[in-house]
């Protein structure tokens, strides 16, 4: 089979909750916007295109996927279509790392790409215990992802320790928001 493909994105910077706002309504700066589109363009360059996004249901990651998803669209060349499914899943805002391994879990193997947008601590969590060195010590900062590879192609072996950290982009703050760092 060959093997899968994820990318566990943490949302861009978001503005602070106003008096009585829900955390779920928390909205992108500008920084984070930008930070957003640069990972798209990125995306596009890498030719990460994704074939399942899922993503919670917050605002901020909401608006990340929206951003990324017009970069990627405007990256892509030579008849690469971009028409993911994408699916908003409560789970990713509130349930934690169990949840979001269950849900890996599940995917169709007929699917090769799968983008997630979430929250920290989960997919810090999730990308440190997929990757079998531990991943990146830092963590996710907003707009960062990390690219993992599922060697066996069934998603059902994404799990704890069988998922190697192949890169790592970080965006955030950065002049050049296209500079990256492979793992």
């Amino acid at each position: 089979m060959t093997p899968h493909t994820l990318v566990l994105l943490r949302h861009g910077k978001a503005g602070s909750p106003l008096p009585g706002m829900p955390d779920a309504d928390r909205s992108l700066v500008d920084q984070g916007r930008a930070d957003a589109e640069a990972v798209g363009q990125w995306l596009a360059k890498e030719g990460l295109f994704p074939d399942l996004v899922l993503c919670s249901p917050a605002r901020r990651t909401r608006e990340t996927w929206d951003a990324v998803d017009a970069r990627l669209r405007a990256g892509s060349t030579g008849g690469t279509e971009v028409d993911p499914t994408v699916t908003y899943v409560r789970q990713l805002y509130s349930d934690g790392v169990d949840a979001l391994l269950g849900l890996l879990a599940g995917i169709s193997d007929e699917i090769d790409r799968v983008l997630v947008v979430g929250h920290n601590p989960t997919v810090s969590v999730v990308s440190a215990v997929l990757d079998p060195d531990g991943g990146s010590e830092n963590g996710l900062k907003t707009a960062s992802l990390a690219v993992h590879t599922i060697p066996s192609g069934q998603w059902a072996d994404c799990r704890r320790g069988a998922a190697p950290l192949v890169a790592t982009h970080v965006t955030r703050g950065i002049p050049n928001p296209c500079r990256s760092s492979e793992s």
